[in-house]
């Protein structure tokens, strides 16, 4: 948090523990065996956003980009089983996904002009193989409105609903 809210000296410091550190981190197998596990599990469910979370915060701190790509491809080799699961999350959690998805530029953009404006390129999925299924900005624009439509911001709920339990103002 203090380095994202601007403090060089915290900075500093994560970015040289995730130098340090997230190499072996990957290096483990063990580390990526939710990417097998259901998409109804307990783990996948538990790992899946903080893998992707932890990649978007690597990249952010200056994990060496050789690393940072054989993670994202696994990241888009599992993208179109986290679209599957995503139904059976929390509104939270879908939203916080899009921005994942954003931010690491998981889709593909339809209006792209050229072939080098597609997400991910041949280099970064391994050459010869098939392109994944990456979502596009509209569906992407679609999932987001379909979940807004379900939170209670959107059906602006009285003020007084949120006061009824201590755990009520997570519900948003």
């Amino acid at each position: 948090l203090a380095a994202a809210a601007g403090d060089e000296r915290a900075r500093t410091a994560a970015a040289s523990l995730v130098r340090e550190i997230v190499p072996g981190v990957l290096a483990d197998p063990g580390y990526h065996a939710w990417l097998t596990f259901p998409t109804d599990s307990w783990r996948f469910r538990q790992d899946s956003m903080s893998y992707v979370r932890a990649h978007v915060i690597c990249a952010e701190l200056g994990l060496d980009p050789g690393l940072l790509a054989v993670w994202r491809r696994r990241i888009v080799g599992v993208l179109p089983r986290i679209w599957m699961h995503l139904e059976s999350r929390g509104i939270d959690q879908k939203l916080n996904f899009l921005k994942l998805f954003r931010s690491l530029r998981l889709y593909h953009d339809p209006a792209a002009s050229s072939a080098t404006d597609v997400v991910v390129s041949e280099r970064e999925r391994g050459r010869g193989e098939p392109p994944p299924l990456l979502p596009t900005t509209e569906d992407l624009d679609a999932f987001e409105a379909v979940v807004f439509e379900t939170t209670l911001i959107r059906r602006r709920v009285p003020l007084g609903w949120y006061m009824l339990s201590p755990d009520r103002p997570y519900d948003v």
